[in-house]
């Protein structure tokens, strides 16, 4: 039920979280950002599970993306497989934990990786797009 709650708790603050996106070496973006969908993915499946199916849309967005980056991930070779695992497996245990404070705690907690998502699709998503303008120039 905390789950629910904090999910709600994020939606309605999402769009005001004013968290700095961490400042990451260029050669680990990639696996970073791969790994904070990741998590939030993997947060958002627990929510859904818990008994809130109208946050699915949400999901379902989630596990897109993640389905992308995954696919970069791969392409890049097995440093950065090796760097994504990593990082994902670190990113969802410090949430986890993080969950298990107070309210407030799990709150922000959420908050930051979900800034970190828009802020890696953001910057990603350009990059593609950009990249797919000048290929069909």
């Amino acid at each position: 039920m905390i789950r629910v709650f904090l999910a709600a708790v994020l939606l309605a603050t999402a769009a005001r979280a004013e968290t700095k996106l961490p400042e990451i070496d260029p050669s680990q973006n990639l696996a970073f950002c791969g790994s904070q969908v990741a998590t939030l993915a993997w947060f958002y499946q627990g929510v859904v599970s818990d008994g809130a199916p109208e946050l699915k849309p949400e999901l379902d967005g989630l596990l897109a993306m993640q389905t992308i980056f995954i696919g970069q991930v791969e392409r890049d070779g097995d440093e950065t497989i090796d760097l994504f695992k990593k990082m994902t497996k670190k990113s969802v245990t410090d949430l986890a934990e993080q969950m298990q404070g107070t309210q407030e705690q799990g709150a922000a907690a959420l908050a930051h990786v979900n800034t970190n998502v828009r802020g890696c699709a953001d910057i990603y998503f350009e990059k593609i797009e950009g990249q797919n303008g000048a290929e069909s120039e």
